[in-house]
C-alpha cells in the first residue's frame, strides 16, 4: 500500500470500528473495547495473553468516547475518502459526520450544539430526492430497483446482483413473477403504524412502507388484506443505512432542544412537504413539547423499518411511556410484556459469557 492508500485504509475501518460500537452500546451498554491486535496464543503465553482477547467491559462513557476520538481521527489529514455520488458503500467523510451527529445525541455524550454542527457537515454532500417512493421502489418494468446511490444515500449496502434475501423475509420479490406470499413473514407492520400513517393522511410514505396481500395466514390480520413490510420489495434493493432525511429530522431534534422551535419546524417541513403533507400548524410549532412530539412522529413515518425507531424512543426518553401503553391504545394486538429499566438493554449472549470470565451479566437477566 502507498501512504495515502494507508491513510484511506486505515480511516476506513476506523469508522466501521465506530459504527459497529455505536451499535453495540446502544443495544448492550459498557463493552469490551479490543483496540490492539493481541499477540497470536500458545501454550506458553495462554495466561497473559487469553485477557487480551476477552477483556471486561468499559462503561458506557468509555465506548462513547472512543467511538468519538476514532470517528475524529478518520476525519483528520485527508483519511477517509470524499463521498462518491456513484457508490455509496463507501466510509466516506460523510459516514463520519452522520455518525458523530448521532453519537452526540445519545444521553451520556448530549451535545446538541454539536450534533447541529456535524449535521451541517453532512449536508452539502447529499440532497433529498424528489419522490420518497425512488429511494425503495423497483422500476417499471420490474427488472430492477429504480434507482441505487441516489443524491440522499449517505451510506448503503448494494445487491445488483440480486444477493438481497431481505426481501424473501418481509415480503415477495416484485421482480420474480413466481415469488409469493406462502409463508408468515416478519416485521409485519403494527396497527399502530399503520393508524399513526392514516392520522397523519400520509398515503405516498404509507403505501411505500407497507404493501397488502392475501395469504393464507391470519395470525395478527385477516387473510384477504395482510399487510407486509415493503421497502425491500425486491432481491435487488439497497439496504440503505444512513440518509439525509434521518440527519436533518435528528437536526430538527436537536434544535427543539436549543430552543430554535422555527428552525425545527423548517426542517420537518421539508421532509414533511415531499411527501405532499401540509406544513406543522402555529400551535405546533409554539410549543417546544408539541414539536419534540412532532419531530418524533415524523421520525417514526420517516425512517420506518430502517432500524432508528426503538433508538429514537430510547434516546428522548419516550420509550416506557409508548411501549408500555401499547396493550391499551392497540387492543387488537397480541399483549406485550412491559418494558422496564432492566430490558432496554439486552443480555449479553450466554456464549461470550462462557468463553469470557470478566464478562458481568446486565441487571435483570
Amino acid at each position: 500500500l502507498t501512504a495515502a492508500e494507508r491513510k484511506q485504509w486505515k480511516a476506513e475501518a476506523l469508522i466501521f470500528r465506530s459504527w459497529i460500537m455505536f451499535d453495540m452500546v446502544r443495544l448492550w451498554g459498557g463493552m469490551p473495547m479490543v483496540l490492539v491486535e493481541p499477540p497470536a496464543i500458545n501454550a506458553e503465553n495462554v495466561q497473559e495473553v487469553y485477557p487480551l482477547y476477552y477483556p471486561g467491559r468499559n462503561t458506557e462513557e468509555e465506548v462513547y468516547n472512543q467511538i468519538i476520538a476514532d470517528l475524529n481521527l478518520a476525519l483528520q489529514d485527508g483519511g477517509a475518502p470524499n463521498i462518491d455520488p456513484a457508490n455509496k458503500f463507501v466510509f466516506s467523510k460523510t459516514v463520519a459526520n452522520a455518525l458523530l451527529a448521532k453519537v452526540y445525541a445519545e444521553i451520556p455524550m448530549r451535545d446538541y450544539s454539536k450534533v447541529v454542527e456535524y449535521c451541517e457537515k453532512v449536508e452539502p454532500d447529499v440532497s433529498l430526492v424528489a419522490s420518497y417512493g425512488d429511494l425503495f421502489n423497483v422500476n417499471d418494468s420490474k427488472t430492477d430497483v429504480k434507482y441505487r446511490h441516489t443524491s440522499e444515500s449517505i451510506f448503503e449496502i448494494p445487491f445488483s446482483d440480486g444477493g438481497n434475501w431481505n426481501t424473501w423475509m418481509f415480503g415477495i420479490d416484485e421482480t420474480d413473477p413466481n415469488s409469493t406470499y406462502d409463508w408468515a413473514k416478519w416485521l409485519t407492520p403494527s396497527r399502530n403504524l399503520i393508524a399513526a400513517f392514516d392520522k397523519e393522511g400520509d398515503v405516498i410514505r404509507k403505501n411505500t412502507t407497507i404493501v397488502y396481500a392475501p395469504v393464507t395466514w391470519s395470525n395478527h390480520y385477516p387473510s384477504a388484506a395482510y399487510p407486509h413490510m415493503h421497502k425491500f420489495p425486491s432481491k435487488f434493493n439497497s439496504i440503505i443505512k444512513l440518509r439525509l432525511a434521518d440527519i436533518l429530522l435528528l437536526k430538527a431534534e436537536a434544535y427543539v432542544a436549543l430552543g430554535n422551535l422555527s428552525e425545527a419546524a423548517s426542517l420537518v417541513n421539508t421532509i414533511r412537504s415531499r411527501v405532499n403533507l401540509p406544513n406543522l400548524s402555529t400551535a405546533t410549532v409554539s410549543s417546544a413539547s408539541s414539536m419534540a412530539d412532532a419531530v418524533l412522529n415524523e421520525r417514526r413515518l420517516e425512517l420506518a423499518f430502517e432500524g432508528q425507531r426503538w433508538f429514537d424512543l430510547v434516546r428522548t426518553g419516550k420509550v416506557f411511556d409508548v411501549m408500555n401503553s401499547l396493550n391499551s391504545r392497540d387492543p387488537g394486538r397480541l399483549p406485550m410484556d412491559m418494558v422496564t429499566e432492566y430490558n432496554v438493554l439486552l443480555p449479553l449472549p450466554q456464549s461470550q459469557i462462557d468463553i469470557n470470565p470478566n464478562l458481568v451479566q446486565n441487571p435483570g437477566y
